[in-house]
């Protein structure tokens, strides 16, 4: 990803079917290794149901992905229900640079 214009003209953008398989290759060093989408399936975060969004720089690149509602949700968090749940991850190159804020 080299020095991308960090954060200048990041946006939201459809999660393309390409964009999931890249997702899902992710993996990140320990201890954030829970935090690995390898083996997941790209057809999930692809699903418009399940709520995904790509997050991309301004020359359309994943940089990361954000989730809104259910899919939002840490496992065994406690939650209530008219709350608006929101998720993501950025990608692991990315990770460590203070980058956090501006992706959500």
């Amino acid at each position: 990803m080299g020095d991308m214009a960090i954060t200048r003209g990041w946006r939201i953008a459809n999660l393309t079917l390409e964009f999931a398989r890249d997702i899902c290759t992710w993996a990140y060093p320990a201890p954030y290794d829970r935090y690995d989408l390898t083996g997941s399936a790209p057809e999930d975060f692809h699903d418009p149901a399940h709520g995904y969004l790509a997050l991309v720089d301004d020359a359309g690149v994943l940089v990361g992905y954000r989730c809104f509602g259910p899919e939002g949700q840490v496992p065994g968090g406690s939650y209530v229900g008219d709350a608006l749940d929101t998720g993501g991850g950025l990608r692991p190159g990315l990770t460590g640079r203070g980058l956090g804020r501006a992706a959500i």
